[in-house]
């Protein structure tokens, strides 16, 4: 993984080495922020890019400087390989953000192919060869671009044969095609004033851009007239947005598409009032940015699967003798996505680098670690450890990082509730309190002396108790790992100490419900906390005071992003059945596929990636995706069964299989609501969450 930051200036005169503007100091900030991302290497490259005159009249050829940055996060290879990539023989420069899981094997030959076996032939074999190098350990961004440059070279020398040879760009398209795994990119081919870029079909590695290229220096700062950019800095984004002149610091990003489960769509960019939109590239091409006396950025076309829902008439009222027939198929349906969702997380858990274990007390230091969950507890997260812990080394510690909040509105509201049901009931509330308390308690066989202070205290969210609950099930069910529950509380004064930096990194989304999900992951993605073991004695308890500070070494952080749009998680589905049936629930199942995109996996990205870290989204493979869309809507979600059963079956039924019997009935909640990183002042409670931040 990496960081990438391309800015791009033109310039009148000669070709030649053109220094940086010093005026331009957010660039340098720029740069360090994108660094974050790949705290392993930082390398920039400045390239002067000649374009012809812009009239046979004019003598003067314009040069454009593009200063290039990546910052690498060494997870592949014996040793840190540090981008950019740079090809002197084919002058190509290349800096790649991603991770090469599986190859999909849709190959499409690029022109040299079409016209001649033996280029073919080798082209196939190449981009095989890739995939086992790859696959081998070595540096996967290496391997693409030596893969390249190879195939530039053979074709080269099929010229006089095939015609005119295939385009750096056309190639690099023809292997990415084929590429499983996340990923966001740039190649920069100067004697051809090109620059190609893009991301993954699904937007997992955040990549924003301004789509126009400007050559007017006063609608974009200094002479600038093209960025691109994983993530933004403060100064970019005052530098993108255009402050309201009537006094209201309101970032004027529209609304995202209005959702009920605690999650929104990308929102409408038409409507953005920006000086040169600094956006997310899409997703449905690459793009290849001509630098010639009009530049344009224009789409080009990639290969997509062709991902469609089965039509699904619904379970019918059969006959008994039909009954253990859909039993069977129930089971079968269960057992091939358990099938599917082993090889998602096994391509998933390569062997990785990972830090020393930061812990004062030590009590983790001698473990090695370097994969870790994003975890509340729930089905999907749970289902997940499982797996991980079928596939890492019996040696090696798996850390859930649980994130919880001090939310003074939640709080407040608590107290008045508690306050309320003491007076109607004293002896009621007691009660149910206690029985909660042993029941938490029994579930964690552990040494916490005082899970009832916990249950009072300000991090006792809901995703805690879950958590805890999750917890103890996995340790019942693999004993001999070491399961570190880390407890990272965030106490309402960091919140809004880190506020700003959160808003910036997040950009372009803006609105209330994406800072309630940007800072839960903000903060769980740092994975500092108070670390507690099953296998600890109490003095290491996460429940001690006294408790010692712990950061999660590991690289790679496992979520389970994306179940819910599969498998029919959300309100919405329930929604869409209540309305139209089956029919509608398809529908509505389509809908998710199509937007999967659109679901702000960008901003995640620059969320999580700022730490140093990677997010890895199993239920986002492409054959898991693929099985998904192979079951009828009924299979996946039978949603007259009712929530926490119907909803997601097929997942729960895997969940079962794996003996996680607890978690199999557990219902869904949203991050923000989980973690009580929602609303997070006193008089907010009213406030939408597709409302547009304020700046403060």
């Amino acid at each position: 993984m990496c960081g990438i930051t391309l800015v791009l200036r033109r310039l009148q005169g000669n070709c030649g080495d053109v220094p940086p503007d010093p005026q331009l100091e957010w660039e340098d900030d720029l740069v360090a922020c994108n660094a974050l991302r790949g705290p392993d290497i930082t390398e920039t490259v400045t390239v002067s890019i000649p374009t012809p005159a812009s009239s046979a009249s004019s003598s003067t050829t314009a040069v454009w400087q593009a200063r290039l940055s990546a910052s690498v996060l060494a997870l592949r290879g014996p040793s840190k390989t540090a981008q950019p990539f740079f090809s002197p023989e084919h002058n190509l420069y290349f800096a790649w953000n991603g991770q090469i899981f599986e190859q999909r094997k849709q190959y499409q030959p690029c022109s040299i192919a079409k016209n001649s076996k033996k280029g073919a032939n080798f082209i196939e074999r190449r981009i095989k060869e890739l995939f086992e190098r790859v696959w081998n350990g070595e540096n996967d961004g290496k391997a693409i671009f030596e893969a390249l440059t190879d195939i530039l070279e053979e074709c080269e020398k099929q010229v006089s044969v095939t015609g005119p040879s295939p385009m750096a760009h056309e190639v690099l398209a023809s292997i990415l095609d084929e590429v499983e795994g996340p990923f966001a990119f740039v190649l920069i081919e100067p004697s051809r004033a090109r620059i190609f870029y893009g991301r993954d079909m699904l937007g997992r590695r955040s990549l924003l851009h301004t789509p126009r290229v400007s050559l007017n220096s006063s609608s974009f700062a200094g002479d600038h007239g093209f960025l691109l950019c994983s993530c933004s800095t403060e100064a970019v984004v005052r530098t993108f947005a255009r402050i309201d002149s009537e006094g209201s610091h309101g970032v004027r990003e529209p609304a995202a598409v209005e959702s009920t489960d605690g999650e929104s769509t990308a929102p409408n960019t038409a409507d953005i009032q920006l000086t040169n939109r600094l956006e997310e590239v899409p997703t449905s091409s690459y793009f290849l940015l001509t630098l010639h006396s009009e530049p344009e950025s224009k789409p080009w076309p990639r290969i997509r699967p062709d991902w469609r829902c089965v039509q699904s008439a619904g379970p019918s009222e059969d006959p008994v003798s039909m009954q253990q027939q859909r039993s069977d198929k129930r089971k079968q349906n269960a057992e091939n996505l358990l099938t599917e969702l082993k090889t998602a997380v096994a391509s998933r858990l390569p062997p990785i680098q990972c830090r020393t274990a930061s812990s004062v007390s030590g009590s983790h230091s001698s473990s090695t670690c370097s994969t870790a969950l994003l975890f509340s507890g729930g089905l999907d997260c749970t289902v997940l450890a499982l797996l991980a812990h079928a596939h890492l080394p019996p040696e090696e510690q798996i850390d859930l990082i649980n994130v919880a909040f001090e939310n003074p509105r939640s709080l407040k509201a608590q107290e008045t509730e508690l306050s309320r049901r003491s007076t109607i009931n004293q002896s009621k509330r007691g009660k149910v309190n206690s029985t909660k308390d042993d029941k938490i308690a029994g579930c964690c066989k552990s040494s916490l002396t005082s899970v009832a202070q916990l249950k009072r205290g300000p991090y006792d969210t809901p995703d805690r108790l879950t958590g805890l609950e999750a917890l103890a099930e996995l340790q019942r069910l693999a004993p001999s790992r070491e399961w570190v529950f880390v407890q990272v509380n965030v106490p309402s004064q960091e919140y809004k100490s880190r506020k700003g930096g959160i808003v910036e990194k997040m950009w372009p989304n803006a609105t209330v419900m994406d800072l309630s999900i940007a800072a839960a992951l903000h903060f769980a993605a740092h994975g500092r906390g108070v670390s507690y073991s099953p296998l600890t004695t109490a003095s290491d308890s996460a429940a001690n005071p006294g408790a010692a500070v712990y950061e999660t070494p590991a690289r790679v952080l496992l979520s389970g992003l994306g179940a819910d749009e599969l498998f029919g998680g959300y309100a919405r589905h329930r929604t869409a059945y209540s309305k139209e049936g089956w029919s509608g629930l398809t529908k509505e199942l389509q809908l998710d596929l199509d937007r999967l995109p659109e679901r702000n996996l960008g901003r995640d990205d620059r969320m999580i990636a700022c730490t140093g870290r990677e997010a890895r989204y199993p239920f986002l493979a492409t054959n898991v995706v693929t099985f998904a869309c192979s079951l009828p809507a009924a299979e996946k979600a039978n949603i007259p069964l009712g929530e926490g059963i119907g909803d997601k079956m097929v997942l729960r039924d895997v969940a079962r299989l794996l003996g996680l019997q607890d978690t199999a009935e557990r219902r869904k909640r949203a991050i923000q609501f989980g973690a009580r990183s929602a609303k997070m002042n006193e008089g907010d409670g009213k406030v939408k969450g597709q409302a547009l931040l304020s700046r403060d």
